[in-house]
Order: C-alpha cells, then structure tokens, then sequence
C-alpha cells in the first residue's frame, strides 16, 4: 500500500479554534498592581521627578486626552501617595477637569521610596523600551493613512525618522504650505520663484530643515543667536547672523555635514 505522508494528506476542513477554558487560570505572579479608585488630592506628584514637558509636548497630549481620553491608568505607589508613572497625564488632566475635584481609577503599588524612584526613572528611559520598526511604520502613515499628528509626531520628527515624507502626495503638500507662510512672513520672499531650467514646476527646495535634539537645545540655538523662538527665520538674517554675508568668513568645511 502507497504511504501517504504528512504533506500529501488531503487537506481537512479547518474547524473554528476552541476557546481556552480560563477557569482555572490564576493572575500572573509578576503582576504587582492593582486597579484601585482614588481622589485625585490623594495623588502627589513626586517632588524628585526629573521628567520636564515643552509646550508644545503638553498641548499634544492635551490634544490628545480631549481627542480619545485617558487609555492608561497612572501609576501610583499607596506606600508614599506618589506619582511613580503618569505625572504629565494627570497635570493635564487637571487642567481639562479645572480642578482636583475627581476620582481615578489608577495602577496602584506598594514599594519602597528608593525601587519608585528608580522605576520613575525606568518608565521613561528610552533606553528600556523597544525602537520604530521602520517598514511598519511607513506603511501605517501611507496604506492605513494614519494622522501622524495624532501619533505625537510632527514633520520635524518624520523626516529625522525617515529622512523623507512618508505620506507621498501629502509631503509636496506640506512643504508648499510651509513656503506660503514663508511668503507670508516675509516680503522679500514674494517674488521669489525658484524655478529649474526648463522646468515648468517650482521648485521647493529653498529652505532649510533643522532638527534637534529636544526642546532645550531650540531654545539654546535661538539664546546664542539672539533670535525669538520661530518655526521660521529668514535665511539672509540668518546669514548675516553667521558672518556669511560677503562680508564675513567662509564656513569651515568640518561645520557642515
């Protein structure tokens, strides 16, 4: 008689998966907390937390708690009635609520001060946490057309991440809307065209990306070159800033990259 083996065996019709009989299951013993409710004056911020937020940073998560609420409980240690991960999440809570008036439901521990302080640390180090997979993420900004605003991002961060525009039409779009306030914003920008030779299309390319590392390091950018805090600086003030308006040196090739 012909074996038949496991490949050649006609295919059987698939039936639905059982589902699991959880009934006997117990909690994992790794789970530490517990989902407690508590009044919001009974959660104190850490005094030690070394964690700071920009404004632009607050106004997103603002944003975003007003846009689909809160989806993760704070984290909160009964031992010494501190934050341990959250504080940003509950200042802007307050600030939606206009007081401490209200109950949450939080992720309650109990540990001793030094294990808090470092897991307040540890929460945030990105260091510990996983990195972007990158395909993966491009293809949810351009097949699932996801807002990239609503993911905490800005086009700053999408080009440091992708070095392009993963949105396709979207970035021509963007950059155009970028110049017009450009225009806007200066007149001796009106009339500037651009053009290739030969090309019938503008040409966008005559501005500048520059991306840093955080907040703090914008801020000190614009401090040592005494400038106010703008997405947009004019390119020939900026220059002349520089010493590069003819009249000053050249920039030396180990300053560019």
């Amino acid at each position: 008689m012909e074996k038949i083996t496991e490949k050649e065996k006609p295919q059987k019709e698939k039936k639905p998966a059982k589902k699991a009989d959880t009934s006997a299951a117990t909690l994992s013993k790794f789970q530490k907390f517990s989902v407690t409710q508590v009044h919001r004056s009974f959660i104190q911020n850490a005094p030690y937390n070394p964690r700071t937020i920009s404004e632009k940073a607050k106004k997103k998560l603002r944003d975003n708690l007003k846009r689909v609420g809160l989806i993760e409980p704070i984290i909160w240690n009964k031992t010494t009635g501190n934050i341990v991960g959250g504080h940003q999440r509950i200042a802007s809570l307050d600030a939606l609520e206009r007081s401490d008036d209200y109950l949450l439901d939080v992720a309650q521990v109990e540990m001793d001060e030094k294990t808090e302080k470092e897991q307040n640390v540890f929460l945030n180090n990105g260091e510990a946490q996983g990195d972007w997979d990158l395909e993966r993420l491009e293809s949810l900004y351009r097949k699932d057309k996801i807002d990239y605003e609503n993911t905490g991002f800005d086009m700053g961060h999408i080009y440091q991440l992708f070095g392009s525009n993963p949105l396709e039409e979207s970035s021509v779009e963007e950059l155009e809307k970028a110049a017009e306030k450009l225009r806007e914003a200066y007149d001796m920008m009106e009339k500037t065209s651009h053009k290739a030779v030969g090309n019938e299309e503008d040409d966008v390319d005559f501005f500048s990306v520059i991306i840093f590392k955080n907040f703090e390091e914008r801020i000190k950018f614009h401090a040592a070159l005494d400038l106010t805090v703008s997405k947009y600086i004019d390119g020939k003030f900026l220059t002349a800033m520089l010493g590069q308006s003819g009249e000053g040196p050249d920039i030396a090739e180990d300053h560019l990259e």
